[in-house]
């Protein structure tokens, strides 16, 4: 072994980052959460910073001028004839499996890319269905091709924290009793194909996204990981005037 890098559990498509900035609010679902203090342990062992990814959010008293902002510059922007349209139970496993595609070709030049085999893919979007929301997984279609998706999830921690660790004998009353109450939402994945990167799909993407969850009663939206270096991704979402509130560090140590 010449070298360690993490945390990554086990890559960077799932739970990553050791939380640096953030301390002040609760971990939303499938992200990480750990004391100040482990930041000056993992520097005192050497390590050293790769990567962060950054997590931004957006209330709803925020959200109205924002996404009118958005809406008015993406006009500025290349817009191809394009359709978007849910992932409906009848067609999940055709669409997983057209998504998939994208997903590996849109995080491949961001750091710390880790392509995901189609069963391991698969995998994780059935182990999401439970708690998924049909209209917060978005496709979109340019001339009948999958070139875009979008995925929100519904922060299934709040729930769980109201059953401090135990099932019984009524943490599970509790865990259902407070799921029909969520409030915030976290948009889990969006990628674009290359090609269309420079053009507004991922903006319209966000706008539809963040609309259906305050629709829906949700009061907070949060996208995370962004990777630092993912310029247009980043760019978007502050323009969009989302808050970047968390930052997740990823770090590294040669060993040989």
């Amino acid at each position: 072994m010449k070298s360690i890098e993490g945390p990554l559990n086990p890559s960077i498509n799932y739970e990553a980052g050791l939380l640096v900035i953030g301390f002040d609010s609760p971990p939303r679902v499938m992200t990480t959460y750990n004391p100040p203090y482990y930041e000056g342990l993992f520097t005192a062992a050497g390590l050293e910073k790769t990567r962060d990814l950054y997590a931004y959010r957006m209330t709803i008293a925020e959200s109205d001028k924002a996404l009118k902002n958005l809406a008015r510059a993406v006009r500025l922007l290349p817009t191809p004839d394009f359709t978007i349209r849910t992932m409906q139970p009848n067609r999940y496993a055709q669409d997983v499996d057209s998504i998939w595609h994208i997903y590996n070709t849109a995080w491949q030049g961001n750091s710390g890319a880790a392509p995901m085999g189609l069963k391991e893919f698969r995998r994780l979007a059935y182990q999401l269905k439970p708690i998924l929301i049909p209209d917060w997984a978005m496709v979109v279609d340019v001339a009948g091709k999958p070139v875009a998706f979008g995925l929100a999830i519904p922060d299934i921690n709040e729930p769980l924290r109201h059953a401090k660790g135990s099932l019984f004998p009524t943490g599970l009353l509790k865990i259902l009793y407070h799921k029909r109450h969520l409030k915030s939402g976290r948009i889990l994945a969006l990628g674009v194909l290359e090609e269309y990167r420079e053009t507004s799909i991922a903006a319209h993407l966000y706008v539809r996204l963040i609309r259906d969850m305050m629709k829906l009663g949700y009061t907070e939206a949060e996208a995370s990981r962004v990777v630092e270096d993912n310029r247009t991704m980043n760019r978007t979402l502050q323009f969009m005037r989302m808050k970047r509130y968390k930052t997740y560090r990823i770090y590294a140590k040669n060993l040989a």
